[in-house]
């Protein structure tokens, strides 16, 4: 299959705003009393609950500004959307009285 210039600008074009739009994502991660939800602008994308213990236990830190917990939560969430999340695309919240 041959492609045409314009299709190639096309393809290009996409690809460019895909990445555009992966890097200024902004992910919202609270800590609630049931666990860990991360949100972004369509909706949830993660829910880690307390009672998925291996899972959760390495993100509680986070919330408090743990770096190695942080670079988990990171991964999880990195792995989960399938494209490098950085700590600049995050902003971690505590639900109120938790």
């Amino acid at each position: 299959m041959k492609l045409t210039n314009k299709q190639l600008r096309q393809i290009i074009k996409e690809e460019l705003e895909k990445v555009i739009k992966e890097s200024q994502a902004v992910y919202i991660v609270r800590f609630t009393d049931r666990g860990v939800e991360v949100n972004d602008e369509t909706g949830p994308v993660m829910m880690v609950t307390k009672g998925q213990y291996e899972t959760y236990s390495p993100l509680e830190g986070a919330q408090h500004g743990d770096p190695e917990a942080i670079q988990q939560l990171l991964a999880q969430l990195s792995a989960k959307v399938g494209h490098q999340v950085s700590e600049k695309n995050i902003s971690i919240q505590k639900e109120h009285g938790y």
